[in-house]
């Protein structure tokens, strides 16, 4: 039987995903294994970022964050992709990791825009 703990944090995961989950298709593959279609995962809006590359430049990449139910990927992994409604993903770190949630940070693998100083003299 289960406790009451479990039972309040299982009741306590349907309704935060059923309020705040996201009806896109969202599809967590990992490296090697089988993909799995993930239901009303939570995901943040996209942002860009930037960071210098090795050059001296400026590299911008798109980055939003996914919190899935541990019940769906026990363990994720940061070789993982994520496609999200037919977007690929890339897992670059996992945030938080609990008991019935995990928070993963992901990035588009190619850059949006590179830029040097005195690029446009």
């Amino acid at each position: 039987m289960a406790s009451q703990h479990d039972q309040l944090a299982a009741d306590a995961d349907v309704v935060i995903h059923d309020h705040f989950g996201d009806d896109a298709t969202v599809v967590y593959t990992p490296k090697s294994g089988d993909p799995v279609t993930l239901t009303k995962p939570i995901l943040t809006a996209q942002r860009t970022e930037e960071q210098p590359d090795q050059q001296g430049g400026i590299l911008r990449r798109r980055v939003r964050e996914l919190t899935l139910k541990t019940s769906e990927v026990a363990a994720p992994e940061l070789s993982a992709t994520v496609t999200i409604d037919s977007v690929a993903w890339a897992v670059s770190r996992i945030i938080a990791a609990g008991e019935n949630f995990c928070t993963l940070e992901l990035v588009i693998r190619d850059p949006i825009e590179r830029s040097r100083r005195g690029y446009r003299r």
